[in-house]
């Protein structure tokens, strides 16, 4: 456990909008501040893992890096944080005068952001480089299978399309008139976006795609049910590991799903979302509820809504995101998907006596463990075999014994050696 959606065909008219110019501002190291504290809520072993006090930190990303960042603060100062999901260690850097928001992973290895009227990124070492461009307004950002950033500029409108050179290129979306609301990248080529109709002959909400290799443009129109709304509209959107989109009518309490060729279904599941991710495992995508109470999740091959509750007093705050530790991460805490644990959890030794180890780890196949030892001279580990190592005491006093498995989840074994 941590410890831690008719199909349109529109033809396509861009702009060209070169970087205007750039900032770096240089690392100023990080400060390690304390780390995160996750304490278990209910029946042990609990999944629900909440940090203490109720703090919370945010909208998480998993950054190329295997850490987890987000953006926190109060002005004047705002800074990212960047989390180890092993520990909870935290490292913490200064944004950039522009802010920093709609973090997603960049394909350089740093964490990209919106900022201003532009973009930048910062680097695991924390240096912030930023890049002016024509956005108006940033209602989203995400990495494309193209390898760009692209941004949903939500008042222009446009999609924008960046380089990591920080190079802006601006493609009028299907429905000018219209407010780009949500973009994700997807498979084969695509990029997802959503687009909400207020007023005119176009009332109503599309889910469209741009294909980054021949930026050709489609998008489907969402109908309403009877005696619908359209005040909302469709806000949300992530990309399945399928392929398929998935969009939030928030308005009508549905969830819509389009697929690469277009087929169009619509779910009406009594969820007001407020936040998306993408994929985890046999999961196309992942959800919270309007006020935060509940997590869901859809299956990538179909079948029922699945459902978690939060226990009584506590709230998302926050989109659920997948870490790279395949646990659920939120604002206020994390739910331990792979939940990993020993037996013994402790063990009391005479010297030269072994204490065997067997682990055990939810929803984990083929599951590859490592274990460590906080003091070698007092107590060493051994692998045995598969998921089983052995406990050697050597001299007298305490130590941990750390499991952890390839995706960062440790639990400890407290050694006494008498």
């Amino acid at each position: 456990m941590l410890k831690r959606a008719l199909c349109v065909f529109v033809a396509l008219s861009s702009l060209l909008a070169g970087c205007a110019g750039h900032s770096v501002v240089p690392s100023v190291g990080g400060s390690h501040v304390s780390p995160f504290v996750l304490q278990p809520n209910g029946p042990s072993p609990s999944p629900w893992q909440f940090f203490a006090n109720n703090a919370t930190y945010g909208v998480f990303v998993a950054g190329p890096d295997g850490k987890m960042w987000s953006t926190g603060g109060s002005y004047p100062n705002f800074y990212f944080n960047r989390v180890d999901p092993s520990t909870l260690s935290v490292q913490q850097f200064p944004q950039p005068a522009g802010g920093a928001g709609y973090l997603t992973a960049g394909p350089d290895g740093n964490v990209w952001f919106c900022s201003g009227n532009g973009a930048g990124y910062i680097t695991p070492q924390g240096a912030v480089t930023t890049f002016s461009g024509p956005v108006v307004e940033c209602s989203g950002m995400s990495l494309g299978p193209d390898g760009n950033l692209w941004i949903a500029d939500r008042f222009a409108p446009a999609i924008v399309r960046v380089t990591t050179s920080g190079v802006f290129t601006q493609f009028t979306p299907p429905h000018p008139s219209c407010q780009l609301f949500a973009i994700v990248g997807g498979k084969d080529s695509l990029v997802w976006f959503t687009e909400l109709c207020n007023e005119g002959p176009t009332l109503g909400s599309y889910v469209g795609n741009i294909n980054t290799t021949t930026l050709a443009m489609q998008d489907w129109f969402i109908k309403n049910p009877p005696g619908g709304r359209h005040d909302r509209g469709l806000t949300e959107i992530s990309s399945g590991s399928n392929g398929d989109a998935f969009a939030d009518d928030a308005s009508n309490e549905a969830l819509v799903r389009v697929t690469e060729a277009g087929v169009v279904k619509v779910f009406f599941d009594g969820l007001v979302r407020f936040a998306a991710s993408g994929g985890q495992e046999n999961v196309s995508t992942l959800w919270g509820d309007e006020d935060g109470s509940l997590m869901a999740a859809y299956p990538v091959r179909g079948g029922a809504l699945q459902t978690y509750q939060l226990p009584a007093g506590h709230y998302l705050d926050g989109p659920p995101v997948l870490g790279p530790d395949l646990n659920v991460w939120f604002g206020s805490g994390v739910y331990v998907m792979r939940m990993i644990s020993t037996n013994p959890s402790s063990a009391s030794l005479g010297v030269g006596q072994q204490q065997p180890v067997t682990i055990t780890e939810t929803k984990c196949k083929a599951c590859i463990w490592s274990a460590s030892s906080s003091d070698s001279t007092i107590a060493t580990v051994t692998p045995v075999s598969g998921n089983q190592f052995t406990i050697t005491a050597v001299g007298s006093g305490s130590a941990t014994i750390s499991v952890q498995d390839k995706h960062q989840n440790v639990t400890d074994v407290a050694v006494t050696v008498n």
